[in-house]
């Protein structure tokens, strides 16, 4: 197990390095990263552990959903009769086994979430910190788009090269780390910075990396996951983050202009909504099945569908800017509902693992009036929050229960403007926070 430990921790921090840990794969499309070589290090160690050693093969609760929808996009990749885009549900399939990966490293005692968390944080500090370097000395990216990439100019974008993703990810970090900051105890605030000066300070380098991404998909997951975990552990600090972002708006016009533009429609919007019809156009010639995972830029090329800035369209050429019309077009009606369902049945953990009276909602579905009277209390809602290990013998609440949903709620938000849901570094963040989560309670599927 300490192999296994070895690779995944050098997993992690191979993330760093971004699009410069990638390299061609022959003569095709296709990369390969220093993170897929030690990720299936990973995972082929604790298969051939757990299959000689352990004989222990037990699912993560849930991961069955996921598997069932790794079935339907390969049938949908034969039956398509167009296999060029098996590598790149291979690299899917690895990925998203992290969530089995890290399930067992957690069960079986060897790493925590402490652990995690301090990982998490190390990797997200470096990358902005990367981030602010690279937007002092090369601001522009405009030169690299005769390599595919979008012409991102006066934008933070650190090793991923691409502000949006990059966004995304130091967000899922970021709210881990103010999680476990509001979760301490206050007593001065000199003995509080005292004791968390290195946290603070990697939330203040990540906070100020996300605000200079100047995404506004990393905008949008930031402030929906930050007002789920404040409206129910600190309203005060709610109400300060609130100002905050009003001051920004008021006296940063970068930052302004960038709010404006989602709801002023811009070129950068415009481009993302002929990607959303891209792919509604390719679902609805293929609505069962869809066209094959990953199979988007030769149907595109075929259709005359490809992006701007190159004759293929790029290194997005083969992508869609939203990620459920990319699994609607890639694996038609019937991957999309697996993987809904998916979606569905994890955040239904997690709203009744970090909401202990969730059953008292439900009870209410029939008498509309005493709802609304609950609703309008929402204020209040931290007294349904609760951090300990009572809320059932199955799947028990634990320190991540409130982060991960929130997390998620964002990153769902955020995959509706971009493939977020299908980018390497955020799926490995993701799916192992999923895997930590059901290690930490009795998380065993049937």
């Amino acid at each position: 197990m300490n192999l296994i430990l070895f690779f995944f921790i050098a997993t992690f921090f191979s993330l760093t390095l971004g699009e410069f840990g990638q390299y061609p794969f022959g003569n095709t499309d296709f990369s390969i990263s220093i993170l897929d070589i030690l990720l299936t290090l990973s995972l082929s160690a604790l298969l051939i552990w757990n299959i000689a050693i352990k004989k222990n093969l037990k699912l993560p609760r849930n991961f069955i959903y996921l598997m069932i929808f790794w079935a339907v996009a390969i049938f949908s990749l034969f039956m398509s009769l167009d296999l060029t885009g098996w590598l790149y549900l291979l690299r899917f399939i690895i990925y998203s086994a992290t969530f089995y990966l890290t399930f067992h490293v957690v069960k079986s005692g060897i790493f925590s979430l402490d652990e995690y968390l301090t990982l998490s944080k190390v990797t997200a500090t470096v990358l902005a910190a990367l981030g602010i370097i690279q937007l002092i000395v090369y601001p522009n990216i405009d030169k690299l788009t005769n390599l595919g990439y979008d012409p991102h100019k006066f934008r933070l974008f650190s090793t991923f090269l691409d502000p949006n993703l990059l966004g995304s990810f130091l967000t899922i970090s970021f709210i881990l780390i103010i999680h476990g900051l509001i979760s301490k105890e206050f007593i001065t605030l000199k003995t509080f910075f005292n004791e968390n000066k290195w946290t603070i300070l990697a939330s203040t380098i990540t906070g100020v990396a996300i605000i200079l991404t100047f995404s506004r998909s990393a905008y949008l997951m930031l402030v929906v996951s930050l007002f789920m975990i404040l409206a129910v552990k600190n309203r005060k600090i709610l109400a300060g983050f609130s100002v905050l972002v009003l001051v920004l708006y008021l006296i940063f016009p970068a930052f302004n202009s960038r709010i404006d533009g989602a709801f002023n429609v811009d070129a950068s919007a415009n481009e993302r909504f002929s990607s959303w019809d891209k792919g509604l156009i390719i679902f609805q010639d293929n609505p069962i099945l869809g066209v094959g995972f990953n199979n988007i830029r030769s149907y595109s090329q075929n259709r005359d569908l490809v992006k701007l800035f190159s004759s293929n369209g790029g290194n997005s050429g083969s992508g869609i800017d939203s990620s459920l019309i990319f699994v609607l077009a890639t694996t038609g009606l019937f991957g999309f509902m697996a993987f809904v369902l998916f979606l569905i049945k994890v955040l239904t953990d997690l709203v009744s693992s970090a909401f202990s009276n969730t059953k008292f909602f439900y009870g209410l579905k029939f008498q509309p009036v005493k709802l609304l009277k609950i609703v309008y209390k929402l204020p209040g809602l931290s007294k349904w929050y609760k951090e300990d290990n009572s809320i059932s013998s199955n799947m028990k609440s634990n320190r991540l229960s409130l982060p991960l949903l929130s997390i998620t709620v964002g990153l769902i938000a955020n995959s509706f403007f971009i493939n977020s849901l299908f980018f390497t570094p955020i799926m490995f963040l993701w799916f192992s926070l999923l895997g930590v989560y059901y290690g930490l309670g009795e998380g065993e599927g049937s």
